[in-house]
């Protein structure tokens, strides 16, 4: 079986200038996905728009995977191109399985898999409350990553409940090394004994970052030696700058760009946040979790199918300051319960959220493929 996997937009670009590998967590997981089929498949493509500069397409060049590049957002007329391209490549190929983890790829692909007789599965790894039309293109093969995403396909895009399989995205978040903790209290002169809560995202509106910065300063009246630091970029991050100067709050909290690999800021964080108002899953949730870093989040995505709230996390309603900073207090006035909070976030992310368990799955998928 030969599978082509299909996201519009990987990575940033070029690598050289930006040291983040994905854009974001589906993008991860549809690599991850990707990666682990080669064992399971005779060849292994992934469509996208990256090019030779960015790292991802570095990475596959190593890793044995075939990329073939499409411009999926080079104009919205120019949809037959990318058809007639993407057919070319598929029957050239002889591609059995055109696999989409994004809407922005799944009409060409629906399209190339009717003319070419190629089976189509689509991952749909968000929630989604417009272009309702597209629920057309889906096919027949739908993967849901969470149980919201899957309540989501059937009461907003009238998705039957037996067209659905749900398959948990799963993490495998080895500890860091001491020496990777130090290089961070270094580069951002953190004294060791300073509290640090961490955040993980793309700095969009959807991600509620200005909700935890609006929590922050009731924080400081108790704790005012904590440090906030910020990992990702995007769009809104010019409003949470202003937003952090106007409060005060410039010598708190720190912006720390895009990272190849957050996993040192989580194990050197007192917690995570994820005050998110919409989430697909979340897979930073869980990777602190797996990291025993206590975690903080709002009742999307994920969260509340893992978080057994005050037992091994701490679950909050969105856009809601208040709760942000009362749970940020729970965690700073009581580390011992924290601690044993984190090692039962463990605990529950090893039994349901497990990376290998997710591949077995696909695989399994894949053998009974319709």
């Amino acid at each position: 079986m030969k599978v082509a996997h299909l996201y519009h937009k990987l990575a940033h670009q070029p690598a050289s200038k930006n040291p983040a590998i994905y854009h974001g967590g589906a993008q991860k997981v549809a690599c991850q996905i990707a990666l682990s089929m080669r064992e399971y498949t005779e060849k292994v493509f992934f469509f996208s728009e990256d090019d030779d500069t960015t790292a991802i397409v570095q990475m596959f060049n190593q890793e044995g995977i075939l990329h073939r590049q499409l411009k999926f957002r080079s104009n919205p007329f120019k949809w037959l191109s990318v058809i007639i391209n993407m057919r070319a490549m598929v029957r050239h190929e002889q591609i059995d399985v055109l696999h989409c983890h994004s809407r922005l790829t799944l009409f060409s692909a629906y399209i190339v898999s009717i003319l070419t007789r190629t089976k189509l599965i689509y991952t749909v790894h968000s929630v989604y409350h417009d272009k309702w039309l597209t629920r057309f293109f889906f096919g027949r093969n739908i993967i849901a990553i969470s149980l919201q995403v899957k309540n989501n396909l059937i009461d907003y895009f009238l998705i039957k409940k037996n067209r659905i399989s749900l398959i948990y995205n799963g993490v495998s978040t080895p500890k860091v090394s001491q020496n990777e903790i130090s290089a961070i209290n270094t580069l951002y002169e953190l004294e060791p004994n300073i509290p640090v809560v961490v955040l993980v995202g793309k700095l969009v509106k959807a991600k509620g970052f200005d909700y935890f910065i609006n929590g922050v300063p009731d924080v400081l009246k108790e704790h005012p030696s904590l440090k906030v630091l910020i990992l990702g970029e995007g769009c809104f991050r010019s409003s949470l700058e202003l937003l952090v100067k106007n409060l005060n709050l410039n010598s708190s909290v720190i912006f720390c760009g895009n990272q190849v690999d957050p996993r040192p800021f989580m194990q050197r964080a007192v917690c995570l946040c994820s005050p998110s108002l919409q989430e697909g899953f979340g897979c930073a949730i869980l990777e602190a979790m797996f990291l025993e870093t206590p975690v903080i989040a709002t009742n999307v995505g994920v969260a509340p199918e893992v978080i057994l709230n005050g037992e091994n996390g701490i679950l909050i309603p969105t856009q809601n300051s208040q709760a942000i900073s009362k749970a940020l207090l729970q965690i700073l006035h009581n580390p011992t319960n924290s601690k044993n909070m984190a090692k039962q976030a463990r605990q529950s992310v090893e039994k349901k959220f497990a990376l290998k368990q997710m591949l077995l799955e696909y695989k399994d998928y894949y053998d009974k493929l319709n």
